[in-house]
């Protein structure tokens, strides 16, 4: 899956047929927006509103914002939300923004409703990558990856053209290129690996089945260069370039 567009057009099919999961991860890697509101956020809040149609103010959906904690108190109250009858619309509806920053704890007290749901209640998990969650968690969620933009955007991109160059290049070439990536980071372009990688996931998006593994390969090494002190380069060598 990939816009936003066609995933509202996935969620409204399962709900019509009555087929809609109980718990979802929306992952996929984007870089910062200056408004704050990431895709996956976008996709969320439609599905949420799916679910209650004939009001604005959405009485039965919980959101736990990625600024707020994330802790074992945090995750109960969610909880306790979640179980609650609904009285406005047949389900409710609790997201989890920035689920990488669940504590293990967190996590863990969330896995026991994932595992048994309250038949009103739906999960919507927001993260980076399915391994920025444990594993137990992530293997009882539908997971869903979405892009950050569309085609028609990144083509406004001079990334674009590092992205369609770096695919036709060989293996020596992709490494020397990532190379003059980072440096151009080093030396102030604070935004060249975030564009380069969203303009290359957009043009991988064209055949998801095909290219699905290198897009996890990606997430997952963009996910640890955001939280950890890594060699960026390597990072970036172990999810693009074919060993």
């Amino acid at each position: 899956m990939a816009a936003a567009k066609q995933l509202a057009t996935y969620f409204k099919n399962l709900l019509a047929r009555g087929a809609l999961a109980h718990a979802y991860l929306l992952y996929g890697f984007e870089p910062p927006r200056s408004e704050g509101v990431s895709e996956k956020r976008r996709v969320a809040d439609a599905l949420a509103q799916l679910l209650e149609p004939n009001t604005i103010v959405l009485s039965e959906c919980r959101v736990l914002e990625r600024d707020e904690e994330m802790g074992i108190d945090a995750a109960r109250e969610a909880i306790f939300f979640l179980w609650q009858k609904p009285s406005a619309a047949e389900r409710r509806t609790l997201i989890i923004d920035g689920a990488e920053r669940l504590t293990p704890e967190a996590q863990n007290a969330l896995l026991k409703t994932a595992e048994e749901p309250p038949a009103h209640g739906l999960l919507l998990f927001i993260a980076s990558a399915p391994e920025s969650l444990v594993p137990p968690l992530r293997s009882r969620l539908q997971k869903l990856f979405v892009t950050g933009e569309s085609k028609k955007e990144t083509e406004k991109w001079p990334a674009l053209g590092d992205a369609i160059f770096f695919l036709r290049s060989s293996a020596k070439e992709k490494k020397e290129f990532l190379k003059t990536l980072i440096e151009r980071e080093k030396e102030g372009d604070i935004k060249a690996v975030s564009d380069f990688a969203t303009a290359l996931m957009s043009l991988l998006r064209a055949d998801i089945v095909k290219n699905a593994a290198i897009l996890g390969r990606l997430c997952r090494r963009l996910t640890v260069m955001g939280r950890f002190s890594v060699n960026r380069r390597l990072q970036l060598e172990a999810a693009l370039v074919e060993p």
